[in-house]
């Protein structure tokens, strides 16, 4: 089993984590990937929205598998089905509208099931299915969640964020706290979560 990513520190994390008779962790780039062996199955863990060219990444993917193998990604759902992300995003683009620019991936960009199976389409897989879960998050109170998210989802853009200014970032906050109560149960904020698992053949 070998996994790859771009950062150390993730990969520092699987090595210190996972226990797995040959195993190895690569630093490496999902759109370039070297090997000069292949794989039977190769799995991709809410990664591919973020890849700047999705296409060139899967078909990278697909050249290191051997015939008949397969691939399986799991990717969020809309916004709608995972407000964990939306609750505080949209609050965020609507004071800072300029804090993402126009074009960059976002977490929900293979939430609708007809785009994913065209993407593995178009890399050339084949037998392509995807299946949907629901799930259920507990964020804990609004104060927990809004501390997780600031200091996970939001954590790279969070510096430019509170550069501009406690009132601007006041703002958000009580706008994400009136799109939270939605999801209040007992003071403790529940979200709904679907995650769609596709796969395809080589």
């Amino acid at each position: 089993m070998i996994g790859i990513d771009l950062s150390r520190t993730a990969l520092g994390i699987a090595r210190r984590s996972i226990i797995f008779p040959n195993s190895d962790f690569i630093e490496m780039d999902a759109e370039n990937i070297g090997f000069n062996f292949r794989f039977d199955k190769v799995t991709c863990q809410y990664g591919l929205m973020f890849f700047p060219d999705s296409t060139k990444t899967l078909k990278a993917i697909r050249e290191t598998l051997r015939t008949e193998g397969k691939i399986v990604i799991a990717v969020h759902g809309l916004p709608e089905d995972v407000p964990y992300f939306s609750t505080i995003m949209r609050p965020i683009l609507k004071h800072i509208p300029d804090i993402k620019p126009d074009g960059t991936p976002t977490v929900h960009r293979f939430g609708d099931p007809k785009d994913i199976i065209s993407e593995l389409s178009k890399a050339g897989f084949s037998d392509i299915s995807v299946t949907r879960h629901e799930f259920v998050y507990e964020a804990g109170t609004f104060e927990e969640y809004w501390n997780d998210y600031m200091n996970s989802t939001a954590n790279s853009i969070r510096a430019k964020l509170e550069s501009h200014g406690k009132e601007i970032m006041d703002k958000i906050k009580k706008d994400s706290l009136e799109n939270a109560t939605r999801y209040e149960i007992n003071d403790n904020i529940v979200f709904p979560w679907t995650v769609l698992v596709a796969s395809g053949m080589n």
